[in-house]
């Protein structure tokens, strides 16, 4: 994902880029997938001020039970949205799901941007 596509999107969906802080401390064997990889070397959060929706930084990309990662959180607490987590299992690597609750709700970080994107907060 080049920078430019980034910067672009944020600017779009009236969006924030933040500085690049580096990758997101994963545990043993957990490897971001090859969109969110270049996500992060490119900056170090996103937020969609329009949606309302904000791609965390690599210090709140946490573990949230098995491998499983908080991926995007709300930033309305008048309009609460459900977490976005991604899945770095080496089977189902980068699908994203509304909290704990399947099915996924995109396949990859990239197809959940551009879900994002088009449809808005789709996952309430």
């Amino acid at each position: 994902m080049p920078r430019h596509a980034i910067t672009e999107f944020g600017r779009k969906e009236e969006g924030d880029l933040e500085e690049s802080e580096g990758l997101p401390p994963l545990a043993d064997g957990h490897v971001l997938p090859p969109d969110l990889l270049a996500f992060y070397r490119t900056c170090g959060g996103l937020t969609l001020r329009r949606e309302r929706v904000r791609i965390v930084p690599p210090g709140a990309f946490l573990c949230v039970g098995g491998t499983r990662y908080v991926l995007a959180e709300g930033t309305d607490a008048r309009r609460p949205v459900p977490t976005v987590h991604i899945d770095l299992d080496r089977e189902r690597r980068g699908r994203c799901y509304a909290g704990a609750l399947e099915p996924p709700i995109a396949p990859s970080f990239t197809s959940f941007l551009t879900r994002l994107a088009y449809d808005g907060v789709y996952w309430r």
